[in-house]
């Protein structure tokens, strides 16, 4: 039975796994060129003229998180008091 090397083998799939990666990054690369942001967005364009959130309702939201931790936690609703929301 005449075959390729055992160490031959191993090389070739070796260099054949950093050679896909080495393309994958490349890949990577490209797209990323294509779709990145001409402008980074500031804290200060987030913000409306009146230094508020940027959504209308924050009542309604402030409930609707409420809502989401007091049905998590088992808890009442009215229980459950937000002292501050920031944006992560």
């Amino acid at each position: 039975m005449t075959g390729l090397p055992a160490w031959f083998v191993v090389l070739m799939g070796i260099g054949t796994v950093f050679i896909g990666l080495f393309f994958i990054i490349i890949l990577c690369n490209g797209i990323s060129f294509f779709f990145k942001e001409t402008e980074p967005k500031t804290a200060e364009g987030n913000k409306s003229a009146a230094g508020e959130a940027p959504f209308q309702n924050r009542g309604e939201v402030t409930a609707a998180i409420c809502a989401a931790i007091a049905e998590e936690n088992g808890t009442d609703r009215q229980g459950i008091k937000i002292l501050s929301i920031k944006k992560c």
